[in-house]
């Protein structure tokens, strides 16, 4: 599914690699599909400011082509790893939208080299990632470093569960460009809007460390819902508007739910049930490989996999 602008290197080494493996293909010119959407869009495919929103109109179209599987019943796989899913490297609903994602628990490293062990050529297995969504498009174009020092440094944080500065320490490598993703729960942001010094030093040390901090939209709406019930109901409608925006608020995925229903369920058949929402909270930090914040650990330390911080 190419563009009027894919290099005629990249088409030849999908059609190669198709019938290495013996895949059978089917080729598809995509670009009068996006130009007509951009034109009924009224977007100028050429204005800088549109560049992204245009080149995910391109992920999206070959999502949309890609479903045509269907019509065989089949279902469609995915390319996403997990280099690019810690980092969401991925548009929503384009690539990040298929069916199943084979290669989803490895590391853009550890694929090429599963790659070169097939038989795949080194020129294809070690190829500089493109996603070619407009002209020139590269990948280190877009993330700080490449993969041979991303992947450890994701390893070393998501994995290995080490802080920010200690995988700065081991990798030498800037801690402004290794950036943790710290979910904190309502407990922990109740405590903020009430200016807790023991909230505000912990907000503090992730600032310093250069820690992005996010929260879910669970979280939020027991926040609004707190402030409506308050006999100060502006003022305390604004605090919680001022702290979520200085937040990044997480999305309740399909994978966050299926999480949901997976611990829900465990835990009902261990005999250790918990709250419903305090189960949505932890599914949505699992779902995006982040600890959670908060003042109050009860429950959720009992929810396996989740790394939880006071």
């Amino acid at each position: 599914m190419p563009t009027d602008f894919t290099p005629a290197q990249d088409i030849q080494d999908a059609m190669d690699l198709a019938n290495l493996l013996g895949i059978r293909t089917e080729y598809v010119t995509i670009s009068p599909i996006t130009a007509s959407l951009a034109k009924a869009l009224k977007v100028e495919v050429d204005d800088s400011r549109a560049r992204i929103p245009v080149a995910n109109i391109v992920s999206r179209t070959r999502m949309v082509m890609l479903y045509y599987a269907n019509v065989h019943n089949y279902l469609v796989a995915g390319t996403g790893d997990r280099s690019e899913d810690l980092i969401g490297y991925f548009t929503k609903y384009g690539d990040g939208g298929a069916d199943f994602l084979p290669i989803s628990h490895l590391y853009k490293t550890q694929v090429r080299r599963l790659a070169e062990y097939l038989g795949v050529p080194p020129g294809m297995a070690f190829k500089p990632s493109s996603p070619q969504l407009y002209p020139g498009h590269k990948a280190t174009g877009e993330i700080p470093i490449d993969y041979e020092k991303l992947d450890p440094i994701e390893r070393m944080l998501f994995d290995d569960k080490l802080s920010p500065k200690e995988v700065a320490e081991k990798t030498q490598v800037d801690i402004k460009v290794i950036l943790v993703l710290v979910c904190v729960d309502t407990s922990f942001l109740i405590a903020l809007i009430r200016r807790k010094p023991e909230a505000e030093r912990r907000l503090e040390s992730y600032t310093q460390e250069e820690e992005e901090i996010s929260t879910t939209p669970i979280c939020a709406c027991e926040l609004f819902a707190g402030a409506y019930r308050s006999t100060r109901r502006d003022l305390e409608i604004k605090r919680v508007k001022g702290l979520l925006s200085r937040m990044r608020l997480l999305e309740f995925t399909i994978q966050a739910c299926e999480r949901f229903g997976k611990i829900r369920h465990e835990m009902e058949a261990a005999g250790t049930p918990i709250g419903d929402l305090d189960i949505m909270i932890a599914s949505i930090a699992l779902a995006h490989n982040q600890p959670i914040v908060t003042r109050d650990v009860g429950h959720l330390e009992k929810i396996p996999g989740l790394t939880v911080r006071t």
